[in-house]
């Protein structure tokens, strides 16, 4: 009995809001119904009355104008003189006032009514074009209106029609003649004006002798219906319901009267309206379906389970999902509250996907930056010392470019395994792409290196593929570079860690003084642009040994900042600011201009030395340093390939096809180009060999241990051997010793650098040292280590 009764009363109250509803609702209806057909009255009839008022003030502004304007050329002296003698003379000038209001008609009339000039206007290849008219030398027809006071007429010519405008020429009070300019009524006329009223245009020939009606021009460029004479008729006759219409005379052509039909479809007038109305009836039907279900609900409610069950779903809100939703009530509601109790379960377990996917890496399944974050500050609350490795994997976007990012996520995972099993008393984060992170309480950093490089050393094996999992590590210690924010500490091994990178360094430890953001960085970077400008740069030249004649031949070129405060600036501190600021095609070019004036300057001595100049990555993305280059050559007469210069090999592997076009215009200007740092990238000779280079630089840190290590000599023996078979000479740098420079020669070696033979010395005390040389004459076949 209970049940019936609740389902007799819930049918009764939705009943009831069903009632009400629709009886507002079509109060509501009606009087909007009533509002719109009122509207569209309205709107109707101003539509058409304003388009009229616009077309009659368009038409009679034109009108003012050819008649200001014929009357102002009537008075034109100039005009006048030439009126009855040179024809030629007059059509030039009448013609320049044509082109004055770009008029489509010119035409003087003796007044006799001889036509003495006539200029019409016609299209050709879309330009507009001048020529005589077909009525030169001809009566003028309409004669009889010079004697009226509006000179403004309608003029047929050639199948067209003008609206003439003529002011007499007079010579004292005797009138002369008649000088008259008109514009063709045509497309555009009907277009610009359609355009101004918003409404379509269409001009009619109507003879009423013969109650024919004939279209002339029109626009129809308000509606996209495109309409045939019968259309227009019908229209014009105010037939076809469908449309209004309004008529204005202009004038009469030919005993026919010309009739300008301004109309425009109803529906087009009232779209907005329509579509208004069209919008109230989905707001409309929106009301009745929200409100009938509002009434539904209403009408459904049972307050006691319902509080019950918001009770409870507070409880959840909170976060408190320990307890399920229980209620005893009706069927319905105890199924919502099962369907609530396995959302609730459901969002539990999507929250802990959530968490689980917010906290660690996609590709490695490893803890990410957010959980490390908190890791650190637990770490510091422990106040025991740690030391954190960031790890970057080298050249994995190379990887990525070559092989495809498959086999580069393959590589991640293989390099974040190794790290696991490395680490299985530290901890392992994974912040994304190629850069771990371990924090591990072993302090001793040397041997935590060593252990680490034998489970990250070994190749990895692809496909047949041996891969050589190059790495960087940057390292910070725990309570040594502590700061304010323990995460700070990640900002330091990142420093460390680019460190690494520039130095090709397996592992960096942080010092305050690889940090770029130090004051004395920032003064750096705020002095930079000021020592270019004021000459606080100068260049160091280090000798460059050729082995088959054991003579200086070459020197490289490298900058120094004599700093007025802080003394001799090497270039590792400013070179990176030059790069991130911008200033690195100033600098090189300040570089470029001091080498070949000292290499000027040593010619004129007799001192034949040639000069290796460094250029960046920047100067290969442009050919303006390169045409800068190529004007010191041709203007200074410098012999081709006495000036070398040397590029990274990053630099020309970062966009290999600009770099190839840029070399490539280099070299056709008699400059000869070498790869410096070669070894440290993943670039092979292949490679390279796609290049207009001709020499290749070993990196010294393939030479500094040579006579120690032989893999060191395996590598740089074939290197030499490729190269020559590629045609490509070799430079070695880092020679330190004796035994390296004598093997060097052994292996056939072009050309050595290095502290052996001298460290980079300025200009004035390189010519003195150049003179006791060892390397000028040999002695015993011994060199000695200045």
């Amino acid at each position: 009995m209970k049940v019936s009764f609740m389902k007799s009363l819930q049918s009764r109250i939705f009943i009831l809001f069903i009632f009400l509803l629709l009886c507002i609702q079509m109060m509501s209806f009606y009087s909007t119904y009533q509002a719109k057909q009122n509207s569209e009255t309205v709107q109707l009839n101003n539509k058409i009355e304003t388009a009229k008022q616009v077309f009659e003030t368009q038409l009679n502004n034109r009108n003012y104008y050819l008649n200001a304007f014929a009357e102002t050329a009537a008075k034109d002296y100039g005009l006048k003189n030439v009126f009855t003698e040179d024809r030629k003379s007059f059509l030039l000038a009448l013609n320049n006032h044509r082109k004055r209001i770009n008029a489509d008609l010119a035409i003087s009339i003796k007044s006799d009514g001889e036509i003495t000039g006539q200029l019409v206007t016609y299209y050709k290849n879309n330009h507009k074009k001048v020529k005589v008219g077909s009525e030169q030398g001809k009566s003028f027809n309409n004669f009889e209106i010079f004697t009226q006071t509006d000179t403004t007429e309608l003029y047929y010519l050639d199948a067209k029609i003008y609206q003439l405008s003529l002011a007499p020429l007079k010579s004292g009070s005797r009138i002369i003649g008649w000088v008259g300019f008109g514009y063709i009524i045509d497309h555009n006329l009907a277009n610009e004006l359609a355009e101004l009223t918003g409404v379509n245009i269409s001009f009619l020939l109507e003879d009423p002798a013969i109650n024919n009606t004939k279209e002339v021009v029109s626009s129809h460029s308000t509606d996209e219906k495109k309409y045939d004479l019968k259309s227009i008729q019908s229209i014009n006759a105010g037939i076809d319901i469908n449309y209004i219409s309004s008529h204005f005379r202009l004038g009469e052509v030919n005993s026919s009267n010309l009739t300008a039909l301004m109309f425009q479809s109803k529906v087009s007038v009232l779209k907005n309206i329509q579509a208004d109305w069209q919008e109230f009836l989905i707001i409309f039907m929106f009301e009745l379906v929200l409100s009938l279900f509002g009434a539904y609900l209403i009408s459904a409610g049972i307050t006691r389970p319902i509080k019950q069950l918001i009770h409870q779903i507070k409880h959840i809100g909170q976060g408190k999902y320990d307890h399920d939703v229980e209620i005893d009530a009706s069927h319905e509601l105890t199924q919502l509250a099962d369907e609530f109790n396995q959302m609730k379960d459901a969002v539990v377990a999507r929250e802990q996907l959530i968490r689980h996917q917010a906290y660690h890496d996609s590709i490695t399944d490893l803890p990410n930056r957010n959980y490390l974050a908190e890791r650190l500050v637990e770490y510091k609350n422990k106040e025991t010392g740690f030391i954190i490795l960031q790890i970057n994997i080298r050249r994995i976007k190379e990887i990525n470019d070559t092989l495809g990012h498959k086999v580069g996520d393959k590589v991640i995972i293989e390099f974040s395994n190794r790290l696991k099993e490395f680490s299985l008393e530290d901890e392992l984060f994974h912040l994304g792409a190629d850069e771990f992170v371990l924090i591990s309480q072993k302090l001793n950093i040397e041997n935590t290196i060593s252990q680490l490089s034998v489970s990250l050393d070994p190749l990895f094996n692809h496909e047949s593929l041996n891969l050589h999992l190059q790495y960087c590590i940057g390292i910070a210690q725990y309570p040594e570079h502590q700061t304010d924010d323990i995460t700070d500490l990640l900002k330091k091994t990142d420093i460390a860690l680019q460190y690494a990178k520039k130095h090709n360094r397996i592992y960096q430890t942080y010092d305050r003084q690889f940090d770029f953001n130090t004051v004395e960085r920032l003064h750096l970077i705020n002095s930079l642009k000021t020592a270019i400008e004021q000459n606080q740069l100068v260049l160091h030249y280090q000798p460059k040994v050729s082995l088959s004649s054991m003579q200086i031949s070459h020197v490289e070129a490298l900058v120094r900042w004599e700093h007025p405060i802080n003394g001799l600036i090497p270039p590792d501190s400013f070179i990176s600011i030059a790069e991130q600021t911008g200033q690195m095609d100033a600098l090189t070019r300040w570089v470029t201009k001091e080498a070949v004036e000292q290499y000027l300057k040593w010619q004129k001595l007799n001192i034949n030395i040639k000069i290796a100049i460094n250029i960046s990555a920047e100067n290969l993305k442009d050919k303006s340093y390169s045409d800068y280059v190529i004007a010191l050559k041709e203007d200074n007469n410098i012999a081709d390939y006495e000036i070398t210069l040397e590029v990274t090999e990053d630099a020309v592997l970062s966009d290999p096809q600009q770099a190839t076009e840029i070399l490539s215009y280099l070299k056709s200007h008699g400059f000869k180009l070498s790869i410096d740092d070669y070894g440290t990238g993943y670039s092979s000779l292949a490679q390279l060999k796609q290049l207009p280079v001709q020499e290749l630089k070993i990196d010294k840190s393939f030479v500094q241990q040579l006579m120690q290590n032989k893999d060191d000599q395996i590598i740089v023996r074939s290197t030499i051997e490729l190269a020559h078979n590629m045609g490509l000479t070799v430079v070695a740098e880092g020679i330190e010793d004796e035994r390296t420079l004598l093997w060097l020669q052994k292996h056939n070696c072009e050309l050595a650098q290095g502290y052996f033979i001298s460290r980079p010395i300025k200009a004035d005390l390189f010519q003195t040292w150049l003179k006791d040389c060892p390397f000028t004459t040999a002695k015993e076949g011994k060199w000695l280590k200045l």
